[in-house]
């Protein structure tokens, strides 16, 4: 899959797509090596948000992830969820579909209120490349869609 994706992917993909039902990552890398360091400022704040969502999956807290959502985000997740009644229920199943949790932040964007960050992950033995964008929501950034 290229391009950009509805928030909600429509097929499994690595990571993202699965955790979010688009935001956890699937793959075999072990690395916890943190890569928020490697920015500053409101970049550094976008990549801590990744790094949230690595640990939130580590330790398949999905109401953890659900925060670090959008609204709109959660909106949609919970409207093709097939059924679920809350954005937790429906991340708890892709969190246990995951086999990894690793994301490499290679590049953050800040463009007003809006972000994007280029993330590197394994899948299959292959580096992935993925995008995450984000909404700044008061003084926090949280995730608002998934791109390829």
């Amino acid at each position: 899959m290229q391009g950009t994706l509805s928030p909600m992917p429509t097929a499994a993909r690595p990571l993202l797509a699965v955790l979010v039902a688009a935001t956890a990552l699937a793959g075999c890398s072990g690395s916890e090596e943190s890569s928020s360091p490697d920015f500053q400022g409101e970049q550094k704040l976008v990549a801590n948000v990744v790094e949230d969502l690595q640990d939130a999956g580590r330790e398949q807290d999905a109401d953890q992830v659900c925060q670090l959502l959008s609204e709109q985000l959660i909106t949609t997740i919970r409207a093709t969820a097939g059924g679920k009644a809350t954005c937790a229920e429906a991340i708890d199943d892709a969190i246990q579909d995951a086999d990894s949790f690793d994301l490499s932040v290679k590049s953050v964007t800040v463009t007003g209120t809006t972000a994007k960050a280029v993330v590197e992950s394994e899948d299959r033995d292959k580096n992935v490349r993925d995008t995450i964008q984000f909404v700044k929501d008061g003084q926090r950034w949280k995730i608002s869609a998934l791109a390829g």
